[in-house]
């Protein structure tokens, strides 16, 4: 799976994103996101136009990596899938990497009885400084445009946006820095090739996507998806309708050289042999040893405080999973995307006697055996790492992903350390959990690991609870059904 390269002294990661033509010395200069003092003798303004440019760096760095690479999945790489006839890739003709994303900006008045606004709408990004409404509609989606001109007229502008890898989701360039719009597939994805169709996007599914980000943002690790918006033209057709996501930051803030990558990206043994691939596997040797030292903790620091904080269980398959790593090549944060697909496991809640959160969207309840839980699992968070087979391009067996075992071995070796677990160790489901090879069967352990907590009673102790996470590793956590 991995390519070795020789240890090497590398300067900062931030020189190798020069050299790789990704990262432009305004925004290694740029201050934190979170707003440190300009130097010396620049205004506040200077410093704002500094922080915007960096930020805008690192999103437009996040959109061409994942266009770039695809560990898991090779033949679904999307620069080289743009090339590919509709039959084949399963995208619209004349599909683009980028281009511009049409705007109309609506007073208020007018926007009344036709926009929903979805969440808080201080933090919306479909609400301008001006307080317009601002409609938006996929660079490929020639239907809904065409709609929305017929009633709306032209557009009032056009923003630069970047396909990434899920092709109907968009990084768009606005005026107050790089945010993620995602939309329905239609126009741009064919419904021949693509199991689920074209992907609509439904109101539905924006309003628990958006519940569900207020719901986590007491438990970090998650991807913020503050805002969606519904507009209907009125014209007898589906509503047009877009999803709002933040582009993944530290909770720190943005530091001089953080990079933030889709773990199908840092899987990718292409990826090992460019120069920023080697800035961030020079601290353990190897893409490998990287995954096993850096990456395995904290993706094992996420899981467990899933199972003993959360409650919360998400599709933690590579699309799914950003890594923030700094300019020294550390992890400093694992984050969860795709909000609308958490599951909240109720019998995990009730059993630490949480109060009940204000869920609108998928449930684990008691009817869920441990055996569907742990298949769930498998068919997501055991993608992570997969050595793809050459000639097909598919994956190896996800029982078996020797990834997925590793990090099983390290949330073994932290879970052992609860003194809530302890006081268990003379039960035959502790002796199973923690047999000296039990973590080559990740999936069944960590849904026995599951029942032991419930039924136990360990999750009413705050000895249940993990010890915080090292080195900037993940507070808490989610994952799902």
């Amino acid at each position: 799976m991995f390519k070795r390269f020789p240890r090497f002294r590398f300067a900062a990661l931030s020189l190798a994103l020069l050299g790789w033509g990704l990262l432009s010395p305004a925004a290694l200069a740029a201050p934190r996101a979170t707003g440190t003092a300009p130097p010396a003798g620049q205004g506040a303004a200077r410093s704002r136009a500094w922080r915007l440019s960096a930020l805008l760096e690192y999103g437009r760095v996040y959109a061409q990596l994942q266009q770039r690479f695809n560990g898991e999945r090779p033949v679904e790489e999307l620069q080289s899938l743009i090339t590919l006839s509709s039959a084949r890739s399963g995208l619209a003709p004349n599909a683009r990497l980028s281009d511009s994303v049409p705007y109309w900006d609506l007073d208020p008045a007018r926007a009344q009885g036709m926009v929903q606004l979805v969440g808080d709408p201080r933090r919306n990004p479909f609400v301008t400084p001006e307080g317009k409404v601002r409609v938006r509609v996929h660079y490929m989606n020639q239907e809904d445009r065409a709609r929305l001109e017929k009633i709306l007229g032209a557009p009032a502008g056009f923003e630069p946006a970047t396909m990434l890898s899920s092709y109907r989701t968009l990084l768009v360039e606005t005026s107050r820095g790089p945010e993620i719009l995602k939309f329905s597939g239609k126009g741009v994805l064919t419904t021949t090739n693509d199991a689920y169709g074209a992907k609509i996007l439904t109101a539905e599914q924006v309003q628990r996507a958006v519940a569900a980000a207020k719901q986590t943002r007491r438990y970090g690790a998650f991807v913020n998806e503050p805002a969606g918006l519904v507009l209907t033209l009125g014209d007898g057709q589906d509503p047009i309708v877009m999803l709002a996501r933040r582009v993944p930051v530290a909770k720190r803030g943005y530091r001089k050289g953080d990079v933030v990558l889709p773990e199908h990206v840092l899987s990718d043994p292409e990826f090992a042999t460019t120069e920023l691939g080697q800035a961030i596997f020079a601290r353990h040797g190897s893409q490998a040893r990287w995954f096993r030292k850096e990456l395995a903790p904290a993706v094992a620091d996420l899981l467990l405080r899933s199972l003993t904080r959360s409650f919360l269980h998400a599709e933690v398959h590579p699309q799914n999973l950003d890594v923030i790593v700094d300019r020294h090549g550390r992890v400093v944060e694992v984050q969860l995307k795709d909000l609308q697909d958490l599951q909240n496991d109720l019998v995990a809640r009730a059993a630490a006697r949480r109060k009940p959160l204000a869920w609108t969207g998928w449930t684990i309840t008691s009817e869920v055996t441990d055996r569907g839980f742990a298949d769930y699992y498998s068919d997501y968070f055991g993608q992570l790492g997969n050595v793809p087979d050459a000639s097909t391009g598919k994956d190896k067996p996800n029982a078996t992903n020797p990834f997925s075992a590793i990090v099983m071995r390290q949330l073994l070796q932290r879970a052992r350390s609860l003194p809530a677990l302890q006081r268990l160790a003379d039960t035959l489901e502790y002796q199973a959990a923690f047999a000296p090879r039990s973590w080559r069967q990740p999936m069944a352990i960590f849904a026995l690991l599951r029942r032991m907590l419930i039924d136990s009673g360990a999750l009413r102790r705050k000895t249940a609870h993990p010890p915080p996470a090292k080195d900037g590793a993940p507070g808490a956590l989610a994952g799902a059904p």
